[in-house]
């Protein structure tokens, strides 16, 4: 592996085209209250501020919740969940048990077993044990499965961790990070990780790296 550093703001783009499946970039240092995968590198909640690579300022100002989107983060004010914060651009705006972000909006579960997406187009009804928001609609976690909108197989087995991957999961195993439980990704120490769309961001101390994994499907 070589590790690219990223040393300004818009280089981002340039030195993820660059890079090589393995590579590792560094995203960002500094500490932050809490932060989340975006395609350019992270949102880092500083504050009142979330800000991309702690660098480009997306939203300042109160929410109840946030999480992050392709284009910014979704905001939760009361029933309203708004891009960034713009009241111009409400994604959903009612009641719900859970929501996640979704690059077409945001995923709603109601009634405990109904998931939809902007409330609106139906994804999901059935069981589940966990579920997250994925770009072809959700995955569905029920008795040891993990199903793409509840139907497509992507892995089965035990896990210590999981989140979604655009080509699938990303399954924590030990001190490894394998997609779909198959192709290893990370194998090492980390203090916090999370999938990205690009592979794996792994926190160290203050330090931000993206293992790079390029999404077949982005």
């Amino acid at each position: 592996m070589k590790l690219i550093r990223v040393v300004a703001e818009g280089d981002f783009e340039t030195l993820l085209g660059q890079a090589k499946n393995e590579d590792i970039l560094s995203i960002c240092y500094g500490k932050n209250d809490y932060w989340g995968p975006h395609p350019e590198g992270i949102v880092a909640e500083i504050g009142d501020e979330l800000r991309v690579n702690r660098k480009r300022l997306l939203y300042k100002g109160e929410w109840d919740a946030w999480k992050p989107h392709p284009l910014g983060a979704v905001i939760q004010l009361g029933d309203k969940l708004l891009l960034n914060g713009d009241p111009q651009k409400i994604l959903y705006k009612g009641d719900w048990i859970a929501w996640e972000s979704h690059p077409a909006g945001v995923v709603i579960l109601l009634d405990n077993n109904k998931f939809l997406l902007n409330g609106v187009k139906p994804l999901y009804e059935g069981a589940w044990d966990d579920w997250s928001s994925h770009p072809l609609g959700l995955v569905i976690m029920h008795d040891n499965k993990f199903l793409l909108n509840g139907t497509d197989l992507l892995y089965e087995g035990e896990i210590d961790e999981w989140a979604p991957h655009p080509d699938g999961v990303i399954i924590q195993r030990g001190n490894k990070l394998m997609l779909n439980g198959r192709i290893l990704i990370y194998e090492g120490d980390w203090d916090i990780w999370n999938s990205h769309p690009n592979g794996v961001v792994i926190q160290q101390g203050n330090l931000l790296l993206l293992i790079v994994y390029k999404a077949k499907i982005a």
